[in-house]
């Protein structure tokens, strides 16, 4: 199993409400370490899921989702951060904004723009994992945020990022549709809602006081 230690969505809700009564900076740390892990419960390889995943319960790696550009906020089908296969490997270039856990992931999942020339502009994108320590990754802080300021914010620069084809997390082609899942699971079929809500322990990262 990926995730040993038996926190479900439920217990994961009720920690977290706890955490912003007290302090929200905090509870978005907690929250975000692992934002996006279900992209990869749900649509990632058997290879992604004990590759990525363990570390992530183990609080050793943090992640994050990489998916809002300067003119692709609510729209993300406009996102334009381009992912090009040459061979067996992305090019990834491009830039996205006020991403959590910029500059202290060890991965992030970066929405990307694959086919360009699809008609249908949800079938334009998908999503790939990038490790942050390859060439060409950078992460500027962002300063002077209203609030939750105990959480990473940054923004994110890929000039000519090569990761393996391997990478790529479910179908090229289907990012806007493994998205919408992710972010509106009432989406998916009645059984996968069940099956994710009550047979897939959500992450809450370790602590040791």
């Amino acid at each position: 199993m990926y995730v040993p230690n038996g926190i479900h969505f439920f217990e994961h809700a009720l920690i977290l409400e706890e955490l912003w009564k007290i302090d929200p900076g905090l509870g978005q740390v907690l929250c975000s370490v692992c934002f996006g892990a279900e992209e990869i419960l749900m649509f990632g390889s058997e290879e992604q899921k004990k590759k990525l995943l363990p570390g992530l319960v183990q609080g050793k790696t943090i992640m994050g989702f990489s998916i809002t550009e300067p003119n692709a906020g609510s729209d993300a089908c406009a996102a334009s951060t381009a992912g090009v296969l040459e061979e067996d490997r992305y090019i990834i270039n491009g830039s996205k904004v006020m991403i959590g856990n910029g500059r202290i992931a060890d991965f992030l999942l970066v929405f990307c723009l694959t086919d360009p020339e699809e008609s249908s502009r949800g079938k334009r994108h998908s999503i790939i994992c990038v490790e942050t320590n390859r060439e060409g990754y950078e992460a500027n802080k962002i300063e002077g945020k209203m609030g939750l300021r105990a959480s990473d914010t940054a923004n994110v620069f890929f000039t000519n990022v090569r990761v393996p084809e391997e990478n790529l997390v479910g179908k090229r082609g289907h990012g806007w549709a493994q998205l919408m899942a992710f972010s509106r699971p009432q989406s998916l079929p009645t059984k996968d809602r069940l099956d994710l809500t009550l047979n897939y322990p959500f992450f809450i990262i370790r602590i040791d006081l």
